[in-house]
């Protein structure tokens, strides 16, 4: 007996679905391991990603079935934050983080910034798959940019605390957290506003989420901010040139002051030691002069 024609598009999505799994599980292991909350955290968002592809694979095997699409919906999202949430409490109060290895770090940077390569490796797939079938594709790649971004700034961090500089782990942690905290709580909302009014027939599942249309409909971040506006409320922000100019020209001026004030954090702190380290020959020296006159 055949099966049915559908699982074929089967392990089209259960690929990025268990790549997303595996890529959770090893950054929270890795994490736990050598002491960076850093990759705790950033497991967080390869978990949203995983759930949301079963759910847009579930929609594909189902699409007529928008009688369970919101209790679906309600489903991927109190899981996500029951598995985050609690974990997200441990992991503020170290509690089976071990101790940081610092040796180790170098490597972990390289291993976000692989991430953050797989996570533009995914938006790409799904930038090619067919939306007619898979119709959460384009929710699914904005989330794999903003992934992109996320995993960049998990790796510089990781790369600070590495070289001694200002690394803002705690802070870095919480953005890398809060992100997938709120794709997932809107998806959340969406499910208990389809008890009120049902999905209409053939509905995605809901990966294109107002959330992910504001910070990954392009890759520059001001631009996606621009884009979201075009797309979401038919404003044509293009037709005036100071406002091309400035979603072309902000966010690299934005990115170049966050850098200059990241390095002048890091020479602060580096003056700062070079001070203390330079005092202690003088007290010493002040000591040795006391001794001496004590004893004459």
């Amino acid at each position: 007996m055949e099966l049915p024609s559908e699982s074929s598009i089967n392990p089209t999505l259960l690929l990025p679905a268990s790549a997303s799994l595996v890529i959770a599980g090893t950054l929270f292991v890795l994490g736990r391991m050598f002491g960076s909350v850093v990759l705790v955290a950033a497991s967080a968002q390869w978990l949203l990603f995983f759930l949301l592809v079963l759910g847009a694979r579930s929609q594909v095997l189902r699409p007529t079935s928008e009688s369970t699409l919101s209790v679906r919906r309600l489903f991927i999202a109190l899981l996500f934050v029951v598995v985050s949430l609690p974990g997200a409490t441990l992991v503020d109060g170290y509690a089976f983080v071990a101790v940081p290895s610092l040796d180790d770090f170098l490597q972990l940077s390289v291993l976000m910034v692989g991430l953050a390569a797989a996570s533009a490796a995914m938006s790409a797939v799904f930038q090619a798959a067919n939306a007619s079938v898979v119709k959460d594709s384009p929710g699914l790649v904005k989330i794999g940019r903003i992934g992109v971004w996320l995993g960049l700034i998990g790796a510089a961090s990781v790369f600070a605390s590495y070289q001694g500089w200002p690394a803002f782990e705690d802070a870095v942690a919480v953005v890398l957290l809060s992100v997938p905290v709120v794709l997932a709580a809107e998806l959340l909302g969406r499910a208990l506003f389809g008890f009120v009014r049902r999905p209409e027939e053939g509905s995605a599942f809901g990966a294109d989420l107002f959330a992910a249309r504001l910070f990954g409909s392009s890759y520059n971040p001001i631009q996606s901010v621009f884009t979201c506006v075009e797309d979401t409320f038919g404003v044509d922000v293009r037709s005036s040139w100071a406002l091309g100019f400035l979603r072309k020209a902000s966010f690299p001026l934005l990115a170049s002051l966050a850098t200059f004030a990241w390095a002048l954090s890091a020479l602060d702190e580096s003056l700062d030691a070079s001070v203390e380290t330079s005092s202690e020959p003088t007290q010493d020296a002040a000591t040795d002069g006391e001794d001496a006159e004590a004893m004459s």
